[in-house]
Order: structure tokens, then sequence, then C-alpha cells
């Protein structure tokens, strides 16, 4: 029965990540991002009530709430154009603080291209991941920041580049239910 939910979860959080990225427009119309991250509160909400980990004390139900706020950002980051894997134009839009440790390693303007631009969208998913895996039972939910970047890498190189996007989210979605819900376990 675990691994029946374990797999439904997965792929429920699959539908709300490729939701939350875009998906879905012609078929429901324009829905605000705060609903769908309402939605997405739920199913984490969800996988605590359905793993056995329903907070008993206050230090348990903020353990929770600060997992669930960094679950947030960990699938709102503003990863700018970092998916795009092989485009190397200089965009100012990206994640400040990404873009600060990417002129640490490789030196200003030279972090445009495919290994910029991945480790970038690498950083800016692992960083909240590491932050989820802090209160967690099992604290190696800081994987799924490498299971989103390398879902856009996978997708880019079996895909092409005009599906990459839309496919890693799904597939990057599907990781992280598994892993969060693994890691509730």
């Amino acid at each position: 029965m675990q691994a029946f939910l374990t797999l439904f979860l997965g792929i429920v959080m699959s539908f709300e990540r490729r939701w939350l990225g875009g998906g879905f427009k012609t078929q429901i119309g324009k829905i605000s991002r705060i609903w769908k991250n309402i939605a997405y509160v739920a199913i984490l909400l969800s996988m605590y009530l359905t793993s056995g980990r329903t907070p008993k004390t206050w230090l348990e139900l903020a353990a929770m709430v600060w997992v669930i706020g960094w679950m947030i950002r960990f699938w709102n980051h503003t990863h700018g154009d970092y998916y795009h894997l092989e485009d190397d134009t200089p965009d100012e839009e990206r994640s400040w603080w990404v873009g600060k440790v990417l002129k640490a390693i490789f030196g200003k303007g030279k972090y445009y291209g495919f290994v910029g631009n991945f480790v970038g969208l690498t950083l800016g998913y692992l960083v909240p991941a590491l932050l989820v895996s802090i209160f967690m039972p099992h604290h190696w939910f800081w994987t799924a920041g490498f299971a989103m970047s390398i879902s856009y890498v996978v997708c880019r190189i079996c895909l092409g580049k005009l599906a990459n996007n839309e496919y890693a989210e799904w597939t990057g979605g599907f990781l992280t239910g598994v892993i969060f819900y693994l890691n509730l376990l």
C-alpha cells in the first residue's frame, strides 16, 4: 500500500509542478499562483497525514511549517533562464545570489552557457532543498535539488530544445514528490 501511495503522490506532484510552471492554461484558464501554492500546501499536508507524521507537539508543528515554507520556496525559486541550458545570452533578471556564486566560480560574464546554467539551476534548487532537509525525519531531501536540475538536463538531451521545460517539470515534480514522501516515512 505504501508503494502505491508513494507513486500516486509522486504523480500528483508532477501534475502540480507542471500546473505551477504554466501548464494546463487552455484547459482551465488563468489561475493565480497563490491558488496553485495553496493547492501545493494541501498536497504537502496530505503527505504528512498519510505518512503518519502529523505534528503532535508545538516543536513538530514548527518543523512542519518550516519544511512547508521552504518547499514553497523550492518550488517557486527564481531560476530565470537557467532552465534554458544552452542559452548563452546575458540575463540580469536571474536570481541575484545565484549570479554572485556563479561569478565567484566562473568569473564575471563567463558563466553563460550549458555548464553555468546547469550550476545555476542546481544551486537554485539545492539550497532550499538543504533547508527543507534540516527538519525532515530523514535528512536526504537535499537530493531533490539535484533531481530537479538533472531532470532538465536529461529531458534536454533526450527530447531536444523545444520539450525540455515541460517534460522536466513533469519528471522533476514526480521525483520531488517521491523523495519528499519517502523522507516522511
